[in-house]
């Protein structure tokens, strides 16, 4: 899946002053230096990128003392940290970024420049991570491979009825097809008052709640190619026919609910290793730019201190 690349208002622009560098480093990631220099190098990239794009270029200028504006470098600073544990992570695990994991970000309509390079390198790596994640932990690689191997958790249900007024309407209807043989869609389209009847009484495939509960009880319960007894709603007296459950559902019905699915597992797995990386990893940020805490660096002036 293709996402468009978003600038941050922090990337703007700014003038870097000429003073000498800094020893204290600006970040420290398990012992891997991110130096002051580095960083300031990569805001003036940033920067550039902004202009080019205009977007928002303006809106963090250095002052005229050249300080940098301290939200612009907290959030490069973020990302380069992000970063340096991606790497780490990944050679951890052995992974590398592959074909599958290049270019995961529509850069189209963007001028490009040296840190657009940068930006794109770094959601590689995070695909590539992701990937190499969930194969180790044996989560599905797409929501067709999730359905396959979990869509009979879902319940979905693929079900057609012939909607009539009266029990004793239903009843004949239900004759023709189970004892006379008659095509059931046939005899929808002939008698059924419902709007489905011109299609051939399809309702298509779905969670069973999303009808009304007599009719949801019915359908939970029938046995696929069966028809059971008429059954009545407040909309008349149904006979229904129930095509496929679970997985038997074709994934083209079904592609919706397990998109679904398939992301809410795919994120409580990767929320659990990025959480767990973030609490492992030994992460020094200089008081210059605040406090690392839950993967941000917040603003010392920001944290409540009791």
């Amino acid at each position: 899946m293709r996402v468009r690349l978003t600038v941050p208002i922090v990337l703007a622009a700014l003038a870097l002053a000429s003073c000498g560098s800094l020893t204290e480093p600006a970040a420290t990631v398990d012992g891997v230096e991110i130096s002051e220099d580095d960083l300031r190098d990569e805001l003036a990239l940033a920067a550039e990128f902004a202009d080019s794009n205009q977007a928002q270029a303006g809106f963090y200028l250095a002052t005229s003392e050249g300080n940098f504006n301290r939200a612009a470098a907290r959030e490069v600073l973020r990302q380069r940290i992000q970063d340096v544990l991606v790497v780490e992570t990944l050679d951890e695990l052995g992974g590398s970024v592959t074909d599958a994991d290049v270019s995961p970000i529509d850069t189209t309509g963007i001028i490009e420049t040296e840190w657009l390079g940068t930006f794109v390198g770094r959601q590689e790596r995070i695909v590539a991570l992701q990937r190499v994640v969930l194969e180790d932990a044996g989560v599905p690689s797409t929501a067709q491979q999730w359905f396959a191997e979990n869509g009979a958790a879902l319940g979905l249900v693929c079900s057609s009825h012939i909607l009539l007024e009266t029990e004793e309407d239903a009843i004949a209807a239900r004759e023709r097809v189970v004892d006379s043989g008659e095509d059931f869609a046939t005899v929808a389209m002939e008698l059924s008052t419902g709007p489905s009847g011109p299609t051939g009484g399809d309702l298509g495939c779905g969670d069973p709640s999303q009808f009304v509960p007599e009719f949801a009880d019915a359908v939970r319960t029938a046995t696929v190619g069966e028809i059971g007894p008429p059954v009545e709603t407040q909309f008349g007296w149904h006979v229904i026919l129930v095509t496929a459950t679970g997985a038997d559902v074709p994934f083209e019905a079904a592609e919706a609910d397990a998109t679904a699915a398939f992301e809410a597992d795919t994120a409580a797995v990767l929320n659990t290793v990025f959480i767990d990386l973030l609490d492992e990893a030994d992460i020094e940020v200089s008081s210059r730019y605040g406090t690392w805490v839950d993967g941000q660096i917040v603003p010392d002036d920001l944290i409540d201190i009791g």
